[in-house]
């Protein structure tokens, strides 16, 4: 008989309880981006969640790019997240050139804490992704951005 799935914060919060991870080493920017992640996992063609992910402080009217090499016909998905529901994050992806990138943007009901962007791109190459806080947002900010591919 198949074990029932558990919600990913019931999951993290039995984690926490039994003492696997102390409560302090979670992420919470991080845990929100793997929440809205949940659905781009399951199904009948998932997405691969990679275990790399990034994280780092955001402050209004200030960008961050994070460099990532990218192969030709993958699709892949990132997700950004920060704590706090009254910030809005913003995600673009750049090739090597400089060019913005069209990409399948994702919203959440969760909040505008939490974007995603999905790309397959036509190209292998070094791309970049744009990170940054709309100029209304709270700051400073934590944030964490995780992917998957397939």
């Amino acid at each position: 008989m198949p074990l029932p799935k558990l919600n990913f914060q019931i999951a993290c919060l039995l984690i926490v309880t039994a003492g696997i991870v102390p409560a302090e080493e979670i992420n919470h920017s991080k845990f929100i981006a793997q929440r809205a992640a949940m659905e781009s996992l399951e199904g009948e063609d998932p997405l691969q969640l990679r275990e790399s992910w990034w994280k780092g402080q955001l402050e209004v009217e200030e960008a961050k790019l994070v460099q990532q090499q990218l192969f030709k016909k993958n699709t892949y998905q990132f997700w950004l997240a920060v704590p706090d529901p009254g910030a809005e994050v913003l995600l673009n992806l750049y090739d090597s050139k400089g060019e913005l990138l069209k990409t399948q943007k994702r919203s959440y009901s969760i909040g505008k804490n939490v974007t995603s962007l999905i790309v397959t791109p036509e190209a292998t190459g070094t791309y970049y992704l744009r990170l940054a806080l709309s100029k209304d947002s709270p700051s400073p900010q934590e944030w964490a951005m995780i992917y998957a591919f397939k």
